[in-house]
């Protein structure tokens, strides 16, 4: 989390949800793993981030391994992402065998 915490949107964010007055709200996404991804990357917090997902689980996380969620039928959007992701952060690995056939 402390990752996370070094993006100042996400700070901000976080700051910000209790005044929505919501019983369980979260920051989750693109805007936290894709800090992560920049900081290991050497990049600064906020760089390329464009776009909000759900997170693949924290040791995923860390070793860059994409895969799409079962749950979510989408494969062309997962997909377009996945490349997306691996144009920014080439050290990202989309794990072609968790692929729908």
């Amino acid at each position: 989390m402390s990752e996370a915490l070094q993006n100042p949107h996400n700070a901000d964010l976080l700051e910000r949800l209790p005044f929505l007055g919501l019983p369980d709200v979260w920051l989750v996404a693109g805007c936290l793993f894709q800090t992560v991804w920049n900081l290991k990357s050497g990049w600064a917090p906020t760089a390329n981030i464009k776009d909000y997902d759900l997170p693949y689980g924290l040791e995923e996380l860390y070793a860059g391994l994409l895969r799409p969620n079962p749950a979510c039928p989408h494969l062309a959007l997962f997909q377009a992402k996945a490349e997306s992701y691996c144009g920014r952060w080439p050290w990202l690995t989309i794990r072609a065998d968790d692929l729908p056939r």
